[in-house]
């Protein structure tokens, strides 16, 4: 259960990563401080030599995550980029059980492990293991490294790993996606990990590489749940646009959404169900507003 508040998350974060077994001279832990008005700086500053790791901090000063993991993906000097959210705690053998499935498979450009939460010890009443996924729980099939060869099994976030050069070679996060502040957008980890597939590249799951993500109880809303359906929703429309998946048509997208719609009718408000309402809502409408912008555009 959670005992952390907002303070205490970046010092356990940044302990644990310069806590790793491996080798202190095989890597670097860099900090990029997305344009915060918190004490960012002044932690890390705090922080440098803890464990004789190479402690690194960066000012990004535009707001958004692509941005964010961009400007750290410039900056490392490891052939190798490990990323890992500021409340999400690494298992000090992290980095030696990612590395691992890079050194057995030449042909991996990303490589993403398990995340665990840990979360508040009051729940709210329409909690439910089902809801995992929307605060980035993450668990691979299996005890052993995978292979990935569908989107709905690709890595998350929280815990995700790349070879540099695929990041170069897919060039870079695509800005237009990501979280920026309080906006919920996502989908730049999957754009990412759809295009450099796309290269040639692999991907591949390594379940005991290992983080635990911390849920505050102030995250864990039904707000946090509806607006990720609908940026989720959102970046599925990016996906088929930019040929990533098979495009689904109008009509097949108003289907599914009036089949959620009924069972969303049926399940109630703040369940599984009405989240699906939401994602399939989002997705709809997005095609028809792209719609509306092309048709316009064009007269």
């Amino acid at each position: 259960m959670c005992t952390h508040n907002r303070a205490d998350l970046l010092p356990a974060c940044l302990a644990a990563a310069c806590r790793q077994t491996l080798g202190k001279r095989r890597y670097e832990v860099v900090v990029v401080d997305n344009a915060s008005t918190d004490h960012t700086a002044a932690v890390v500053g705090a922080m440098r030599g803890t464990g004789g790791v190479a402690l690194r901090y960066m000012r990004c000063g535009r707001l958004g995550l692509s941005r964010a993991r961009n400007a750290g993906a410039r900056a490392a000097r490891a052939p190798v980029v490990a990323y890992i959210d500021d409340d999400a705690m690494a298992a000090p053998d992290l980095l030696e059980r990612l590395l691992e499935v890079y050194e057995a498979h030449a042909g991996a450009g990303c490589v993403g492990g398990t995340i665990n939460l840990t979360l508040p010890p009051e729940l709210p009443d329409w909690y439910a293991e089902e809801f995992a996924g929307y605060f980035s729980a993450y668990r691979p099939e299996g005890g052993e490294p995978r292979r990935l060869t569908g989107v709905g099994e690709y890595p998350y976030g929280a815990n995700v790993s790349f070879r540099k050069e695929a990041i170069e070679a897919a060039g870079y996060f695509r800005t237009a996606l990501g979280r920026r502040g309080n906006n919920f957008a996502g989908g730049e980890e999957m754009d990412m990990e759809c295009r450099i597939a796309r290269l040639g590249y692999e991907i591949y799951s390594q379940p005991t590489a290992i983080v635990r993500h911390v849920i505050l109880p102030e995250r864990l809303k039904w707000e946090h749940i509806a607006k990720s359906a609908a940026a989720a929703g959102a970046s599925w429309v990016h996906y088929e646009r930019e040929g990533l998946q098979p495009e689904r048509s109008l009509g097949q997208d108003m289907s599914a959404w009036w089949r959620a719609w009924r069972e969303a009718m049926r399940a109630g408000p703040r369940t599984l169900e009405r989240s699906r309402e939401i994602f399939e809502r989002a997705r709809l409408m997005g095609k028809l507003r792209a719609r509306w912008v092309f048709r316009r555009r064009r007269g």
